[in-house]
């Protein structure tokens, strides 16, 4: 079973030339680790907002006993 998989997706010319500089801009030398890096910091984002409003729910919930 191969330990890599490969995504493929249709960018235009003038995009991919974006990429690769913002790439080159931000110290990588490859886009693919570029793109990887961008990929997976945006979920991470998302994911510690979800965990944060999560928190602020359960303490909203604790101070009023359950009720909205």
């Amino acid at each position: 079973m191969p330990k890599n998989h490969t995504i493929r997706f249709r960018i235009t010319k003038d995009q991919h030339e974006q990429i690769k500089y913002l790439a080159n801009k931000n110290g990588f030398s490859y886009v693919s680790d570029f793109v990887r890096t961008v990929l997976f910091s945006k979920n991470e984002l998302i994911e510690s907002k979800i965990i944060e409003t999560n928190k602020i729910v359960k303490k909203l919930l604790e101070v009023n006993n359950g009720r909205f």
